[in-house]
Formats: C-alpha cells, sequence, structure tokens
C-alpha cells in the first residue's frame, strides 16, 4: 500500500520514556526532521530526569514530563493534548511488552491527525480509522533484526516523504554536541589523561567482572587520572579499590547534569553498553564500550555512534546464556569474562598516547 507523507507539519509531538542511551538513539531522528523542517515545532515528553540531557539538544523546543502528564485522568489529558494543537504524534515503542499509556489511542481521541506508532497489526499497513486522522503503523517489534538502536529510530522519516540510507548517514555528525560550561570541570586534572570508568548498568547490561576493574585499575600507569562514576548502589555492589592518589571516587555523588558536563571534558570514558557510553557519543568523547556475545544485547544494536568511540565484544558465551537468562542465571553469567584487562589496557593507553599524554 502507498504511504501518504506527512506534509509541512507545524508541530510535533514525540514520546521517549525512555532511560538516557534510549533518548541519545532519537537525537539523529529529531535533527533530521528539523533538518527538513526548520520552521516545526518539537515537543518532547520524556522523563524527568532527563531534561538536562535535552537541555543539549536545541532542537527541542519544548519539553514536558512525561510520567506526569500521562499519570493523570485521561480526560484532562486528552484535553491537554488538544491544547497543544499539535499534527503529530510520534510514539514508537514496543507492543510486546507493558510500557505505559496507549498514546496512539489518546492522541486519536485528542484528534490529532497524524499518529506514527506501533499498532496491533502484522504488516507495514497505513489504514484508515473511521472517525479521524491516520494511524501509521511502524511494526510490531521494537528492535528489528539487523538494524542498530539508532537505525531503528530513523524509520518514522519515511512518513515525512524523508528516504534514509542507512550506510550513508553520518551518526557522529547528527550526534555532535558542544556544551559551553565556561571553566575547566573541577574534578579534572591538568597534565593527566581524565579517564571516567562507569562499572555498573542498574542491570541494563552485562557488566565486566569486578576483579578484571581492579585489576585494570591497579596497572594504569601514573598518566592517567581515573574518575569512577554511577550510583550509589552501584558504589556498594562493586566495590573497587580506591585507596589510590590517581582516583577519584564519585559514586553517588553527581547529578545527570554535572555528570553530563564531566563526560563533555574529560579525555576518554569505560563503561557498558550504558547510558554514559551515548553520552560521551555527543561530544566526541574517547569512549570504550564493553559488550557481550549476543546480538541482542551486543554492538550491532547498541555500540555508541560517536567520533572517537569504540568497542570490544567478549567471544565468550557461557552454559548460563544458553538457558532463559533468568535473575539467577545472570548472577551466574561469566560473558564478558572474555574481555581481557589487556585488551581494554592496550585500548586506553592508544587513546593517551594520541592525545600526547607521555
Amino acid at each position: 500500500m502507498m504511504i501518504t507523507s506527512i506534509k509541512n507539519p507545524k508541530r510535533i509531538l514525540i514520546t521517549s520514556p525512555h532511560n538516557l542511551g534510549d533518548f541519545v538513539a532519537k537525537i539523529p531522528f529529531i535533527r533530521l526532521l528539523k533538518q527538513q523542517s526548520p520552521a516545526t515545532e518539537i515537543i518532547l515528553l520524556v522523563r524527568e530526569y532527563i531534561f538536562p540531557l535535552v537541555a543539549c539538544i536545541q532542537e527541542v523546543d519544548r519539553v514536558l514530563d512525561f510520567e506526569c502528564f500521562f499519570s493523570r485522568d485521561e480526560e484532562v489529558i486528552i484535553q491537554d493534548l488538544k491544547e497543544m494543537r499539535v499534527d503529530t504524534c510520534i510514539h514508537i515503542l514496543s507492543i510486546n511488552h507493558s510500557l505505559g499509556p496507549d498514546v496512539i489511542q489518546l492522541a486519536k481521541k485528542a484528534n490529532i491527525p497524524n499518529r506514527i506508532g506501533n499498532v496491533r497489526k502484522s504488516h507495514w499497513v497505513l489504514f484508515r480509522k473511521k472517525n479521524f486522522g491516520i494511524t501509521h503503523n511502524l511494526r510490531s517489534k521494537r528492535i528489528l533484526p539487523d538494524l542498530h538502536e539508532f537505525e531503528w529510530n530513523l524509520l518514522p522519516l519515511k512518513f515525512f516523504g524523508i528516504k534514509v540510507d542507512f550506510e550513508k548517514v553520518n551518526f557522529p555528525r547528527f550526534l555532535k554536541t558542544t556544551l559551553l560550561s565556561g571553566e575547566k570541570n573541577k574534578y579534572l586534572k591538568d597534565e593527566k589523561f581524565n579517564l571516567i570508568v562507569h562499572a555498573g548498568s542498574h542491570g541494563n547490561a552485562k557488566e565486566w567482572p569486578q576483579k578484571h576493574f581492579n585489576k585494570l585499575l591497579e596497572e594504569l600507569g601514573g598518566r592517567f587520572h581515573i574518575i569512577l562514576t554511577g550510583s550509589l548502589e552501584e558504589k556498594y555492589r562493586i566495590p573497587l579499590h580506591v585507596a589510590n592518589e590517581k582516583i577519584t571516587d564519585l559514586r553517588g555523588s553527581l547529578s545527570l547534569r554535572e555528570l553530563i558536563s564531566l563526560i563533555s571534558e574529560a579525555d576518554g570514558l569505560l563503561a557498558a553498553s550504558t547510558g554514559p557510553i551515548h553520552i560521551a557519543s555527543l561530544f566526541a568523547t574517547h569512549t570504550l564500550a564493553l559488550f557481550p556475545k549476543q546480538k541482542i544485547m551486543g554492538p550491532e544494536v547498541w555500540a555508541p555512534k560517536g567520533e572517537n568511540s569504540d568497542f570490544i565484544q567478549s567471544q565468550l558465551v557461557c552454559s548460563s546464556c544458553q538457558k532463559k537468562l533468568t535473575d539467577f542465571n545472570r548472577k551466574l553469567c561469566q560473558c564478558m569474562e572474555g574481555i581481557t584487562v589487556e585488551s581494554v589496557k592496550k585500548h586506553i593507553e592508544n587513546w593517551a598516547a594520541h592525545e600526547n599524554f607521555v
């Protein structure tokens, strides 16, 4: 069926009730859309804690709290959607899981003419409702085989008549962001390579073993100033050897705004597949992401896309992962043992040599 393009949108509402990395994956889409229609106003509905990250993206005209907005009575939500006077609502989430309110249905009730999202249909379709507007159905599965998360987020561009060749999309250019802090971050040290080590992932990714992190921290030479970041829970869950003058432990002490500022000015970042690697993508900070072998959790879908971003993928798949990955099996998982300390250390030392830290 032929798809009717959305032409000259005046105001677009984009929902993103995600974590940090998922939101960063939407930034190239937002910028490509704004590039195509500079006069279009873009309104975002995101989780409140992501507001400091959204503030770095100039193409966003207005931001609202997703959870607060949709926690109210349906009548109030519909009335507010009407008062926004948006002509397009984009809500791309998996329909295979419970991820909050039925935004597309609410947008339909609010008479928003164009609705782009996942609807319970099995094919790529464009279908008309009896009462009002058009719902553009993307697909039932959020992550498609052979599509990186950043590419997946570009798929709605087809409904605006924008053809995308993934191989020609310059993701680093569409991610590049400048954060003007005005002064050197107080946690950074001159004459040292400032390396952020973010050991945890809040359970969103497979993490490198604690013993590997400790060995790496011991072996990195005097050229490095190591800054540990993460939550307070991770500080106690992943105890690291921090009784060292070259290590600054900031776990549990930084707001998101402060973390963004730190990442933007640091020289390098080491982490698993978690939000900070994608934040680093925005500022061309040297980034090394550590991934397991499994494709749905691996770099094929989640590798950072920014300039100076790289990854190491374990080639080990342990017996626990051959079974259903229950909480118990997750604790037994040894997949990340396949990434050696030596390989990570070599990568980081190459950064320092490239940046003339001798």
